[in-house]
């Protein structure tokens, strides 16, 4: 893993039981790229040499915190690895691209609100 990773330790194991791409996406609190599904779209224009980098709350639900290292200005060093915790203006760009069953629930508390 790079410098702007989590401090999960990666091994050929650990790969296996991943599918590409995301044995190759680290996560970022201020992500260029989403992933859906197994696409990957540039959140904003991404340089060559950079690392791609997503954010991991857009496919999450276990609400688990996770140590963060990016290194980003939105980074606070400790993720609630859960798509309802991220801002709701995050929630918003994200969930286009977010897996199905966060749509629904999203979908769920945003009519209860009402």
């Amino acid at each position: 893993m790079t410098s702007g990773s989590t401090s999960a330790s990666w091994t050929s194991t650990t790969a296996r039981s991943f599918s590409a791409p995301v044995v190759f996406l680290n996560h970022s609190c201020d992500p260029n790229a989403l992933r859906s599904g197994v696409k990957v779209f540039a959140r904003r224009r991404i340089r060559r040499g950079e690392e791609i980098t997503i954010d991991y709350r857009l496919n999450a639900f276990s609400g688990e915190p996770f140590r963060c290292h990016c290194g980003t200005t939105a980074c606070t060093g400790i993720v609630v690895n859960s798509f309802f915790a991220l801002p709701e203006s995050r929630q918003r760009e994200y969930l286009p691209y977010a897996p199905r069953f966060i749509k629904q629930e999203y979908r769920r508390l945003n009519s209860a609100k009402r």
